[in-house]
């Protein structure tokens, strides 16, 4: 069973951008990046890594790549540096280590903000995934949860070759982001929509007080407003349910009901 003990922050700081910064583009007009979205990595090893908020904007940026990347827009110096230092997976999609941003930007056992992986992506770059991974069999050796994120996060496993790789990386992608909206009440559906458009949206959301209706994967907004997990939207469509969102924790595709509290949105 799930559970949920992530520390997420939401707070905007001096380099945060508020709506309308960034030129607003459709990218996909129907808002599906569903094809795009390939990656679902599970934020639960043998405990959980308290890390929602470095997950769900390493799978935006991913989903963004990959459709560049279906569409051609990257140069061949461009393919050839992400392909001969594997960052793509076995299906040739991007794969971005979320623990080298997490580590950089200070994520810990208290949780962290998506603003500091965005300014980590933005200044440090990323890494392929393979390149610096706990896998769940890894994970086995601890017995507690503060032992597990200790290592999790220690510093001492970025080497000064990924250092040096993410700072490559950023000759060719460059990541900006803005509030769309940061705690001004439940965002409407029109704006929902209008910036699913452009890419796919990072949202902080409350998660039931009863966790087996988040686990069921169709997820019944029960009023509550406590931000509690961050995910992002991979869909958007008109039926009771409409929010197709990629989670961390399985079933890792869940839907949220037409009503559901999302008072903070990043793009």
């Amino acid at each position: 069973m799930n559970t949920f003990r992530n520390k997420l922050v939401f707070l905007k700081s001096p380099t945060d951008y508020t709506k309308g910064v960034i030129p607003y583009v459709v990218n996909i007009a129907n808002g599906d990046w569903r094809p795009f979205h390939t990656d679902h990595t599970k934020q639960l090893l043998k405990f959980d890594t308290d890390e929602c908020s470095e997950l769900s904007p390493i799978k935006s940026l991913e989903a963004q790549c990959n459709r560049l990347k279906s569409l051609s827009k990257f140069s061949l110096e461009a393919t050839s540096f992400f392909a001969s230092n594997g960052y793509f997976d076995t299906a040739g999609n991007f794969s971005f280590s979320d623990e080298f941003n997490a580590i950089l930007d200070g994520t810990s056992i208290n949780g962290n903000s998506p603003w500091a992986l965005v300014e980590s992506v933005r200044t440090q770059g990323v890494i392929p995934r393979p390149m610096l991974q706990m896998t769940l069999s890894q994970s086995q050796i601890y017995t507690t949860q503060e032992q597990q994120d200790a290592d999790y996060y220690d510093k001492g496993r970025v080497t000064p070759d990924m250092i040096t790789l993410g700072l490559q990386s950023l000759k060719y992608i460059s990541l900006a982001n803005q509030w769309i909206n940061n705690g001004d009440g439940n965002t409407p559906m029109s704006t929902l929509t209008y910036y699913q458009k452009q890419a796919p949206l990072i949202i902080g959301v409350p998660v039931p007080v009863d966790v087996d209706v988040w686990n069921s994967g169709v997820v019944k907004w029960d009023g509550g407003k406590q931000l509690a997990h961050c995910v992002d939207i991979e869909f958007i469509d008109t039926s009771a349910f409409p929010f197709y969102i990629g989670d961390n924790y399985d079933p890792y595709v869940k839907t949220l009901s037409a009503d559901y509290w999302i008072s903070q949105v990043i793009i």
